[in-house]
């Protein structure tokens, strides 16, 4: 809570905010406005590509936010507007510049940024290194395999042997929709062939993995971590 009033800070979203990046900015928001820091300075860049969500409109017209459009890929920019503005801290929302070395980038520039480095967001950005992980880890998960999109008819192939419902997940970032649930053998067809055919996932989907249907509640827990230390925050589903 004392960040408000001690740091100037750049909040990175997309125009299109993930639910993620939505609650990022608004609590960010919420404290410096409880704390009485309502004008301490913070700036919101978003990506020049995106579409304006007008439920976020209260927060895009928050006095406390100055807006600015970068190219979120050109870090350089993002640096030299950091230095200019003489930024403390930076937010990272989205996956895609953490997983691009954005956050990487900014504390090799001297920054302090909130967001994983490009290494530790690869959790994110690859199905099957999350999996290795998980496994290496001794974290429960269901049993998977992959293939590349060079394994086609290895792929189909492998169909025959699966128990169904199975789960077909593009193995890069696909904002959300690379999951795709077969419930028999047509279907699950019918995603190889969206998949690694017709690139529905663009590059995203040159690897995929076939997983075990998993049956019962889902929820997502998030760990704050310094790379030694970390904490837990609540249980959450976003579906």
């Amino acid at each position: 809570n004392e960040f408000g009033k001690e740091f100037d800070t750049l909040v990175i979203s997309l125009q299109n905010p993930s639910a993620k990046e939505y609650k990022i900015q608004n609590r960010w928001h919420y404290i410096r406005q409880v704390e009485g820091e309502a004008n301490v300075p913070e700036y919101k860049v978003k990506e020049t590509s995106g579409i304006y969500n007008p439920e976020t409109k209260l927060l895009e017209e928050a006095e406390t936010l100055d807006h600015y459009s970068f190219d979120i890929k050109d870090h350089s920019a993002l640096t030299d507007f950091c230095k200019e503005k003489k930024i403390d801290l930076v937010v990272i929302g989205p996956e895609q510049p953490l997983v691009d070395g954005l956050s990487d980038h900014l504390r090799n520039e001297g920054f302090k940024v909130f967001g994983p480095s490009a290494s530790a967001a690869r959790i994110e950005s690859s199905k099957s290194f999350a999996k290795k992980i998980m496994i290496d880890a001794g974290v429960p998960t269901a049993k998977y395999i992959e293939f590349t999109f060079t394994q086609f008819n290895e792929t189909l192939k492998y169909l025959e042997s699966v128990n169904y419902p199975t789960v077909i997940k593009a193995d890069g970032l696909a904002a959300g929709k690379g999951v795709l649930i077969c419930f028999n053998k047509k279907e699950a067809e019918s995603a190889i062939r969206e998949i690694f055919e017709y690139k529905i996932f663009g590059d995203s989907g040159n690897k995929l993995i076939i997983e075990e249907f998993l049956e019962g509640e889902e929820a997502s827990i998030f760990a704050i971590t310094d790379g030694e230390n970390f904490i837990c925050l609540p249980a959450a589903q976003d579906h």
